[in-house]
């Protein structure tokens, strides 16, 4: 579900309660970003980047009550002859580990194929973070390489294992009985 820029606040709550927890997958996050500011303008731009083109960001939300569980952006959104995006991802502390982003990022993944037209999502991870690791493998990415030094986290360059899904190969699963 994308959110409008009246959700800014609980954008915010959610980023503040999983600050420790994103800590050591994500880069530095800029000045104000676990402030209801700064997501009210996040969200304008996550709209306007819909509208052109460049990306989309899905908030996953509790079916029950409504509240943010969850992330799932495709970024970077390369049109022309590649028709490629990056996927990125995060799950509430809480909520990790019952299922809710392979979901999530199946129903995405779907949208992201079918109705942007994109033919490649890369994604990639840290070489620990094994969590990524079986969650892409179970979605049908495949592991591409390993990059060194590929992004800067926690104030390290740090080495990427390198991962894509082409429409091509993704295999929806079965209907869950």
């Amino acid at each position: 579900m994308l959110l409008p820029p009246s959700a800014a606040a609980q954008a915010a709550r959610y980023n503040r309660e999983n600050r420790e927890h994103f800590t050591p997958w994500d880069p530095a996050r800029p000045k104000g970003f676990y402030q209801e500011s700064f997501w009210a303008a996040q969200l304008e731009r996550n709209l306007a980047e819909l509208d052109d083109d460049r990306g989309v960001r899905f908030w996953i939300l509790d079916r029950e009550d409504d509240e943010i569980i969850g992330t799932a952006n495709f970024n970077n959104l390369v049109r022309g002859v590649f028709q490629s995006c990056t996927l990125g991802y995060g799950i509430h502390f809480r909520r990790e580990g019952n299922g809710y982003m392979h979901e999530a990022l199946h129903e995405a993944i779907r949208y992201v194929f079918d109705e942007l037209k994109v033919h490649r999502i890369q994604a990639n991870y840290l070489p620990e973070n094994q969590r990524s690791a079986r969650l892409l493998a179970r979605l049908g990415f495949e592991i591409e390489g390993r990059a060194k030094d590929y992004l800067l986290i926690a104030g390290q360059w740090r080495d990427h294992v390198l991962t894509s899904l082409t429409k091509e190969h993704y295999k929806v699963p079965p209907p869950e009985s």
